[in-house]
């Protein structure tokens, strides 16, 4: 029996890692389609329509270009908008919640996958 579980664990190693490659792939993804909607002249007034022109980011840098400008213009904001600043904070806790859990659940994965599962 220790031969399934190594398979086991095998399996459940190969499925962790397709998981991480489709869920990064799936980000870079959705990064770069808000990047072109953004750098995009038509589509950027329905995706960011207070976006100067000028401020849009070029087609080079369309994958990460919005995220650069937004990250210089954040204490702007927080001076600025009480309301956004509020909904900002809130969200910048749940990525740190959640930065958390994944830290928790890659020490945890490598413990249960380890584990033998009796229930006696």
């Amino acid at each position: 029996m220790v031969g399934g579980a190594e398979g086991d664990i095998e399996n459940s190693l190969h499925s962790f890692s397709m998981a991480v490659v489709i869920n990064g792939l799936m980000l870079v993804t959705q990064l770069f389609t808000y990047g072109v909607l953004v750098w995009h002249k038509r589509t950027s007034a329905i995706s960011a329509p207070k976006l100067l022109h000028a401020e849009r980011p070029s087609r080079y840098h369309a994958l990460w270009g919005w995220a650069v400008k937004a990250w210089h213009r954040r204490r702007r904001l927080y001076k600025e908008d009480l309301d956004a600043t509020v909904v900002l904070r809130v969200c910048v806790l749940g990525i740190k919640f959640s930065a958390a859990g994944s830290v928790l659940s890659s020490i945890l994965i490598p413990i249960y996958s380890a584990g033998r599962g009796d229930t006696e």
